[in-house]
């Protein structure tokens, strides 16, 4: 009978033997040769890595006992005293801190301590502790602090994709106890440890910057070779002189930022704003507007809606049409009624007339309800119903414009008077004559000085000066404000449009308006954004976003800010709003040393003009070249000089104190 041989033997695997510090650690196909002693592959290809044998795992595991108990002898001799194991000093920012606010207590002798010194298992560093004080969000141990999805999805083709995603002891980037280096300092070996695309430095080997890099996507429509080729050699005492009269650092040093509208911008721009330049629009927008019906078709046919006067606009829009839907959303009759011609409704069928008769009646009830409300209710009533987020006070307050109530009953009051006025309207309206207006142009009457009761600066209850907290407040006060409009019995030679040149509400005869002159409207801005983000979800979005934000709108808002898009989750007003989110960002770049280096570099140094007009920006990527000019030669260039390795949302907490804490005498 043959003897069963030992794994160990020389004809099974011939240099498999128990003295052998190194074997092959090929599972299951092992080398034939096997490793050399001194743990390199013997295969040309080296196709294997080598591991210890069995004998170097007992000598190291020997030794390491041996050492262990030379310790614990000397710390039993020693008594309680553990300043011979004393790591180090602490760094700066931990220089507060005791030994048990970042390690565990455990005994010296336990199976946890032999667990985590000897054989290098369980959390060794103790990082969940790093993490009481540095919030690192949820994924905050995981690499990067991203989540583990998101990693995947950015490494997918890259590394092996089915490995599961371990957290990542914080000492293995951070050393603590070691003063000569900051904890912050971080070897590029550390880096390439994980990524498999290794290269030895920034300037040799490391891939070339996206086509796109230096060109983030704009909020605000501006060419600079435009603007330096035309505009400024027009207008040579308007235009800059250099870079910093329009841009400035950022104060974290970090970013630069557009210098405000005041001062970048307004010397040439501010008058397309108010109205006032070649091509302003001096027109203020059409708020709420009376609809021109044919009444007098409706009475014939038996549907009488009242006083309805004859001057009108077209078929309602915007806030207009939704204030009137707001009562009619269960209806199909704006269906009906779409397309057709109001002030005409002669042979139209019975469903169109009872359609315009529940219009105007609704209409009326609508102002009504508005009159015996408040300011926050009416406007509550225009915001769209598919508008999901809670509106606030101060959203409220910014949607308003602080339309003054007394706007409201003067438009009531003209369009349906009481019914001893209606014949004296009626009158007026039937009569109105083109040439009254020309001739009246020419007029030196002084309306501030009519008579005392109507005098504007006389009347203490309504001083215009008295609030100065929004353009609207110029144009209209809580007074009533018919003679704006119409003087005794004849109609006012003044042109509405022309009186709110200061900004703010006013009413011309068939509509309430508002006029924006400044910069930054909030009116304008808190609508365009809210009917941006609801965009098709509303019927009257649409038409609302363009009154605000169309390119005939009042304000040219259209003409500069393009990050401002119908059914665009996120509006973007400002340069700023564009940058890349904190989250997650991985490269980062510091104008702050570039800039106040010293040196001889400019702006121009670095960023290129693109003089091809099919390109979406106007100036040309930053390539690779760019940087390696200067980093990688005399300047550090290590993976952290513009690369973070926490991705992830991030913050300290900050030791504060409890109110309990402050003992203070109670008051007698």
């Amino acid at each position: 009978m043959e003897k069963k041989r030992n794994p160990f033997d020389s004809k099974v695997v011939h240099y498999l033997r128990p003295n052998q510090p190194f074997q092959c650690g090929r599972p299951g196909d092992p080398c034939e040769m096997g490793p050399t002693t001194s743990g390199r592959c013997s295969s040309p290809d080296g196709r294997c890595n080598p591991v210890p044998g069995e004998g170097k795992t007992r000598q190291r595991f020997f030794r390491a006992a041996t050492l262990l108990t030379l310790g614990i002898v000397l710390v039993v001799l020693s008594g309680n005293d553990f300043t011979s194991l004393d790591p180090g000093t602490h760094s700066s920012f931990h220089s507060h801190l005791d030994c048990a606010s970042c390690h565990d207590q455990i005994d010296l002798i336990s199976v946890d301590f032999l667990r985590r010194g000897i054989l290098s298992q369980g959390e060794p560093h103790a990082s969940m502790k790093c993490l009481d004080c540095h919030v690192m969000g949820e994924h905050g141990a995981k690499p990067h602090s991203i989540a583990p999805e998101y990693l995947s999805l950015l490494t997918e083709g890259l590394s092996d994709s089915g490995r599961p995603i371990e957290n990542v002891a914080c000492a293995r980037c951070h050393e603590e106890h070691r003063p000569q280096e900051s904890t912050r300092s971080i070897h590029d070996t550390r880096c390439q440890s994980c990524h498999q695309q290794q290269f030895p430095s920034f300037d040799d080997g490391h891939p070339e910057f996206s086509s796109t890099y230096g060109q983030p996507k704009r909020a605000i429509q501006f060419d600079h070779g435009d603007h330096a080729r035309k505009h400024f050699s027009e207008y040579p005492d308007l235009a800059p002189e250099s870079c910093d009269d329009c841009h400035i650092l950022a104060p974290d040093r970090h970013r630069m930022m557009v210098q405000p509208f005041a001062i970048s911008c307004a010397p040439c721009h501010a008058d397309s704003i108010s109205g006032h330049g070649p091509t302003g629009k001096n027109r203020g927008i059409e708020f709420l507007s009376l609809p021109s019906l044919d009444s007098e078709t409706l009475s014939q046919t038996g549907r009488d809606i009242g006083a309805w006067p004859r001057v009108g606009s077209d078929f309602p829009r915007g806030w207009s049409l939704r204030w009137i839907r707001e009562g009619m959303s269960e209806d199909t009759d704006l269906e009906i009624l779409s397309g057709v011609e109001l002030y005409d409704l002669e042979n139209q069928p019975d469903e169109v007339l009872a359609a315009t008769q529940k219009l105007a009646l609704q209409f009326k009830n609508q102002l009504r309800k508005a009159l015996d409300s408040d300011l926050e209710i009416f406007i509550r009533s225009l915001v769209s119903p598919a508008e999901e987020m809670d509106v606030d006070r101060v959203q409220i307050s910014r949607l308003s414009g602080k339309l003054p109530r007394s706007l409201l009953e003067q438009a009531r009051t003209s369009w349906f008077p009481p019914p001893e006025e209606e014949s004296v309207i009626s009158s007026e309206s039937s009569t109105e004559d083109d040439s009254m207006r020309d001739e009246n142009d020419d007029d030196d009457e002084d309306l501030l000085v009519d008579d005392d009761d109507d005098d504007l600066l006389t009347d203490d209850d309504d001083d215009l000066l008295l609030d100065e907290s929004h353009p609207a407040d110029l144009a209209t006060t809580d007074r009533d404000e018919s003679s704006i409009t119409r003087s005794g019995g004849t109609i006012s030679a003044i042109d509405p449009d022309k009186w709110a040149n200061a900004g703010g509400w006013y009413f011309d005869a068939p509509s309430i308006r508002y006029r924006p002159v400044e910069h930054a409207d909030r009116f304008i801005q808190e609508w365009a954004t809210m009917e941006a983000k609801i965009g098709g979800k509303d019927p009257d979005s649409k038409s609302i976003f363009q009154q605000v934000f169309g390119p005939l709108a009042a304000g040219n808002c259209a003409t500069c800010h393009i990050g401002v898009q119908l059914d665009e989750p996120k509006v973007l007003w400002s340069p700023s709003s564009m940058r890349p989110p904190s989250y997650p960002q991985a490269t980062h770049f510091s104008h702050g040393p570039h800039v106040l280096s010293g040196s001889s570099a400019t702006c121009l140094s670095c960023h290129e003009i693109a003089s091809d007009p099919q390109l979406s920006n106007d100036w040309k990527s930053i390539s690779r070249n760019t940087c390696t000019e200067c980093h990688g030669q005399q300047i550090q260039s290590g993976c952290t000089t513009c690369h973070e390795y926490h991705v992830g949302p991030r913050s300290r907490l900050l030791n504060s104190a409890r109110i309990e804490q402050l003992n203070l005498p109670r008051k007698k």
